[in-house]
């Protein structure tokens, strides 16, 4: 796999925010299928409906975005990943032992970029600054919204 979408990139194809435009067009640039993790799932769908509580989002475009995402999922244009858990781990703890504090990266952020890592994906696609610095503390080419 060539590419790693991170769930700030993800939620831009499916909900109208600063940034969606070109998350839009860097998606026709991969061909499917991209790689989807357990986190991308959880994520997405927490971010929906943390919109709705912060009202940011309405109840029925939050159902609507997430509904939206699973149609694509089931279509195809996603392929779900199967990573060795205790592989994962190992990389995340290196991570979180490595760069938190030189970085400010969140614990997530260190899922996303392990995830990244264990797939040997070549490109990290993200709009989360830190999380950028991040992948690219670690190799990977770093496309930013």
């Amino acid at each position: 796999m060539s590419a790693y979408f991170d769930t700030s990139v993800l939620m831009r194809w499916y909900i109208l925010e600063t940034g969606s435009k070109a998350a839009v067009a860097l998606r026709t640039r991969y061909a499917p299928p991209i790689p989807l993790s357990p986190f991308h799932r959880v994520e997405l769908t927490a971010a929906c409906r943390l919109k709705v509580f912060r009202r940011g989002l309405g109840n029925m475009a939050a159902t609507q975005a997430i509904m939206d995402f699973q149609s694509e999922v089931e279509a195809g244009l996603f392929e779900a990943v199967e990573l060795s858990t205790s592989a994962l781990c190992k990389r995340a703890e290196f991570l979180a032992d490595s760069y938190p504090d030189q970085l400010g990266v969140r614990s997530l952020d260190i899922w996303h970029v392990a995830t990244a890592l264990e797939l040997k994906c070549r490109e990290f696609i993200t709009a989360d600054a830190r999380q950028g610095e991040l992948a690219k503390a670690c190799r990977l080419k770093v496309i930013s919204l």
